[in-house]
């Protein structure tokens, strides 16, 4: 449609497209049922350029406490307008994470595996933890794979006259990661890298070889270059004592230092900083921080098309 056919439209008392359904024939404006923007009539009426201009601050990461500052609109309406973008953002890493293949089942692709807790959400004497698994594949920033781990309570130990402390939830457990494992990473012919936690070194995925670092005294091992015998068919990664001509010698760097680099993000500029906030925008905080992950090298306002194309494709369906 045209620029000039549509300020036209625009002028015809607000009316833009007659819905051609044979018992429907309503007005509609062009933004009706969109993911994003939303209508509205008297004091609830947003224009659209300014609902563009909302949306724009918050593909650029600006704080939702400012944009209503900058844009001269009501915080409640600029959080309602974020909430919706935040929504759709959710919904669409959700179904492309589903789809998400660690590997190329060509060659031995490394990965990094490790956990988070993003929250501590404490109630009287409990403390409610929420923690993400995350999966990364080196030189592949669009593989990050944030997978939601089973909420965690634990009690708080009172230390003299002071207030206590909080129990740490602890480490991945090994059914956990075995459902995660399994699911992402099964004959994907991946080297992954790992801590120490017992559930990444004694539970054994089919075509995953897994080379973990200590953080802990003595001797830590942070980062270093080291060498693997890789077998060459991912069927035999578990099998010891191959001959030499059925293995490949590589060097790698051992290590967890992109998914730690990724978690120092996180914790930085993903999640709110209230310990108010509940688990559902937590959530909505940290797929968010993944879709800035995945396209932190290209132009977002664009990758924004692919949102809403997926969201109408869902609607349809």
């Amino acid at each position: 449609m045209s620029e000039s056919r549509l300020i036209k439209l625009l002028l015809a008392l607000g009316f833009v497209r007659k819905c051609q359904a044979k018992t429907c024939h309503k007005y509609v404006l062009p933004h009706a049922q969109h993911p994003f923007f939303c209508t509205g009539w008297g004091q609830s009426f947003i224009s659209l350029r300014q609902q563009v201009l909302v949306l724009f601050c918050n593909v650029t990461r600006v704080d939702t406490g400012k944009i209503h500052v900058l844009m001269g609109l009501g915080a409640k309406a600029v959080q309602t307008l974020s909430a919706r973008w935040r929504r759709a953002v959710t919904a669409y890493v959700q179904r492309q994470q589903e789809a998400q293949l660690f590997g190329n089942l060509r060659t031995w692709v490394q990965a990094e595996v490790d956990e988070v807790t993003v929250r501590g959400k404490k109630s009287g004497k409990q403390v409610t933890w929420f923690q993400y698994c995350g999966l990364l594949e080196r030189g592949n920033r669009k593989s990050l794979t944030f997978v939601e781990m089973r909420v965690k309570s634990t009690s708080v130990e009172l230390n003299g006259k002071g207030k206590g402390f909080a129990v740490s939830p602890g480490s991945i457990s090994k059914k956990e990661w075995k459902q995660i494992g399994f699911r992402y990473l099964k004959n994907r012919k991946i080297l992954l890298h790992c801590d120490g936690a017992r559930a990444y070194r004694y539970v054994q995925i089919p075509g995953v070889i897994t080379d973990s670092v200590r953080h802990k005294r003595p001797n830590p091992i942070y980062t270093a270059t080291w060498k693997h015998r890789l077998p060459r068919d991912y069927r035999k990664a578990h099998v010891k004592g191959l001959p030499k001509d059925q293995v490949d010698t590589v060097w790698v760097k051992k290590g967890t230092q992109l998914i730690d680099n990724v978690w120092r993000q996180l914790k930085l500029i993903g999640v709110p900083k209230s310990t108010k906030a509940d688990e559902g925008n937590i959530d909505e905080r940290v797929r968010e921080f993944q879709w800035h992950h995945w396209h932190a090298e290209q132009d977002k306002f664009a990758a924004v098309g692919d949102i809403v194309r997926a969201a109408c494709k869902a609607r349809r369906l």
